[in-house]
């Protein structure tokens, strides 16, 4: 009989120690963004945090927003599991290393690349409801 209550009241822990993770395993620091023309490419030089000590994985999508706003996706439904986010910070620690050519299309002036990440850190956070984390970088199509 006591193993059960023992083991009811672990796993009720468990559930509430998932659900209180709820800080995001990325952000952005600091960011350097080249301009480029019409059909160029832009680099994305950014200072980042990953938290690799969770393991958590991620889905993402990236678009670009061009002056008239128009939406360009950039890549569908991109998945990085949490052993492929380590992978990265190994290679390039606290850094996210980017180039994207602009898509035909893109109208001159101001424009940004949107990623929308969800991360997952445990179970709960997979079955209910994500960590959503949303980066934004800006950048000027030339002429």
């Amino acid at each position: 009989m006591w193993f059960w209550i023992i083991l009811l009241m672990v796993s009720i822990g468990q559930i509430i120690w998932w659900s209180v993770d709820r800080d995001p395993p990325f952000r952005v620091d600091a960011v350097r963004v080249t301009n480029a023309r019409q059909g160029g490419l832009v680099h994305i030089d950014a200072e980042v945090y990953r938290d690799v000590r969770r393991e958590c994985g991620v889905t993402l999508s990236s678009h670009i927003y061009d002056s008239t706003g128009a939406r360009f996706v950039l890549d569908g439904s991109t998945v990085i599991s949490s052993s492929g986010i380590a992978a990265m910070e190994r290679k390039t620690p606290g850094k996210l290393l980017m180039t994207i050519q602009l898509p035909a299309g893109v109208a001159v002036g101001p424009a940004s690349m949107v990623s929308s990440m969800a991360y997952t850190c445990n179970p709960l956070l997979e079955l209910l409801r994500p960590i959503h984390v949303q980066t934004e970088f800006t950048f000027e199509v030339l002429p």
